[in-house]
């Protein structure tokens, strides 16, 4: 778009006291229309560049409105009308204290999470989380978070370390909350928890030298368990109970709550696992197990349903057969066999596991993963787990490139495998990221200078596994090109333009990078001015909305991020005036 000259006589004086006119105006008033009056026809005029544009006629995206500081009196909130005139509300709270079924009048030291769905279709979750504290005397624990009102929320608290790690956590959802709400959070205790006694053996059915971590979840992998872990010789600290009585090499307990019919088992080594008798390091899978098969399904609960007080596991959680693992030294090279220094290294495998119990759930797995650096050699050291002469052990294989400098660096892999036979593996050679050179031109075709270009490393759509391609930024110069080192792959380009301009954000979906370098011509999309304003409540003293100055108005549009999956893409962003008045500059199309 031109810009009108014809007011370049106006004085600074004039141009300092309009800077502020709209909340989203530049810091530089620029020559131009002033008001929508010095705009022909029903065009509106943007003070920001001073250019008069045409006005947006819907608006067909999500408006999420965050409150200048959180001061317990306004939250984010989201809407999807589109209505010119938007109003708040003020924001409720849910406080209460976390204490235990068996005990209701001891508050608990414990974290409480609490979400709900986003409005916006395709953004993420929207989530509060807190800690009790002292908030009144002594002793005296309670949690008070700050809400969007008339939303479902799900509730998760969780007495983990340094918190009492002796009850099971809670999970509520579906609680709406339209005012003030005052609720206390009840962990099972021992009226309500059952206790779970099972144990972990080798391939051979022999309890570990060393201990391991065992824990329940259900519905996601919420943890639902106590943290629990197995008696081991060389942690005598984990072979005696509450009680001071001794437990049997290989067993644990934890707690869980009871009716819940549906549950997952994890097996998960230790990070401070100290060495087994023969010097070895220990390296053990995670190992994941549908609790139905190993007898973990607590009777139906009801009014007269009698509570086990403990709960044999049928079957022992054991170890799929592994060999000992090996130290194995992976070389990474770049152009003409360059040492890659700083490379992340991920080697990881899935170990199925074989089960002699018949059942309608899914049989239990295993996995291991180890990640690592490569050193000054470009060389990668991991302990794996061997293959066999007559079976080789399969990984995938995950290098991410080290934030070096770009003209230098080298692409990640998307997804390759490695076979685990011999000590030394098969040399990997990196390919050096290509140069894309761009340009960002505006409808008329003008140079964009000072546009931001984000490029943003996804999975293509026909690729199932692997590593999206590493993401990266700049900017463009004064003649709108750009310069970016990017790996093969697939990305999404999202462009800002410089503040202040009247120009849209926009985006361009799911463009594939080969290996040869191409020019990218990036064209913005004609543009069109969103007006409306954001109002208070009404109060008992004043009857009249009020405008909400200084709260940020971000417009979302919803793409495609993949064949079954959406993404919420910002569009434009601007702060209110003293009035509540917003102006937001959005593409005329997605």
């Amino acid at each position: 778009m031109v810009r009108r000259r014809n007011m370049r006589v106006l004085g600074l004086a004039l141009s300092v006291a309009l800077v502020f006119a709209w909340g989203c105006s530049a810091e530089e008033m620029a020559t131009g229309c002033l008001h929508d009056t010095d705009c022909d026809g029903q065009k509106l005029c943007w003070p920001a560049s001073g250019e008069c544009m045409l006005p947006a006629q819907e608006l067909s995206m999500g408006l999420e409105v965050r409150a200048p500081e959180n001061n317990q009196g306004w939250v984010t909130q989201e809407f999807i009308e589109g209505e010119r005139e938007i109003q708040i509300r003020s924001a409720i709270s849910l406080q209460g204290a976390v204490v235990a079924s068996d005990n209701l009048d001891e508050p608990l030291l414990a974290h409480v999470r609490v979400w709900r769905p986003s409005r916006i279709d395709g953004r993420p979750t929207v989530m509060a989380e807190t800690s009790t504290n002292d908030i009144e005397a002594q002793d005296n624990f309670g949690y008070a978070l700050w809400l969007a009102p008339e939303h479902h929320y799900s509730v998760f608290a969780t007495p983990e370390p340094p918190f009492d790690s002796a009850l099971p956590p809670a999970l509520e959802g579906g609680l709406e909350l339209v005012e003030h709400t005052k609720k206390d959070i009840i962990l099972d205790g021992a009226d309500r928890a059952v206790e779970v006694h099972g144990r972990v053996v080798d391939a051979n059915g022999r309890p570990l030298p060393y201990s391991v971590a065992v824990r329940a979840a259900h519905d996601g992998g919420w943890l639902r368990s106590t943290p629990a872990k197995t008696c081991a010789e060389n942690t005598p600290e984990t072979c005696v109970d509450e009680a001071e009585k001794r437990i049997p090499l290989g067993h644990f307990a934890f707690r869980i709550p009871f009716g819940v019919k549906t549950y997952t088992l994890y097996v998960e080594p230790l990070e401070n696992a100290t060495r087994s008798p023969d010097e070895k390091v220990p390296q053990l899978p995670v190992m994941k197990c549908s609790g139905a098969v190993l007898g973990l399904t607590p009777s139906p609960s009801g009014p007269d349903t009698p509570k086990p007080a403990v709960m044999e596991l049928s079957d022992p959680l054991q170890l799929p057969p592994f060999p000992q693992a090996e130290e194995f030294q992976l070389p990474v090279v770049g152009e003409n066999g360059e040492p890659v220094v700083g490379a992340t290294v991920i080697l990881a495998v899935d170990l199925p596991i074989e089960s002699s119990k018949a059942s309608s759930y899914d049989l239990c797995t295993a996995s291991y993963k180890r990640t690592t650096i490569t050193d000054a050699e470009g060389m990668a050291r991991l302990w794996l787990l061997p293959g066999s002469a007559a079976e080789a052990r399969i990984y995938r294989l995950t290098v991410v490139s080290p934030p070096t400098n770009p003209h230098r660096s080298y692409a990640s892999t998307q997804y390759a495998v490695v076979r685990t036979l011999g000590g030394l593996l098969p040399e990997l050679e990196l390919t050096r990221r290509h140069e894309l050179s761009g340009h960002v031109v505006d409808s008329h075709g003008e140079p964009v200078p000072g546009a931001r270009i984000e490029a943003e490393g996804v999975l293509a759509t026909d690729v199932a596994v692997g590593v999206p391609p590493t993401s990266t930024s700049t900017e463009t110069n004064d003649n709108g090109e750009f310069i970016l080192y990017v790996d093969p792959g697939t990305f999404h380009f999202n462009i800002t333009p410089r503040e202040g301009s009247a120009l849209p954000r926009f985006s361009l979906l799911n463009k594939d990078i080969g290996a040869s370098s191409t020019g990218l011509e990036l064209t913005t999309p004609p543009a069109r001015l969103w007006r409306g304003r954001l109002l208070l409540p009404p109060t008992k003293a004043d009857s009249q909305a009020a405008g909400a100055a200084g709260f940020t108005v971000n417009a979302y549009a919803t793409v495609p991020k993949s064949t079954t999956q959406n993404n919420a893409a910002l569009r434009a962003s601007c702060v209110t005036d003293d009035a509540g008045s917003f102006l937001l500059v959005l593409p005329a199309r997605l």
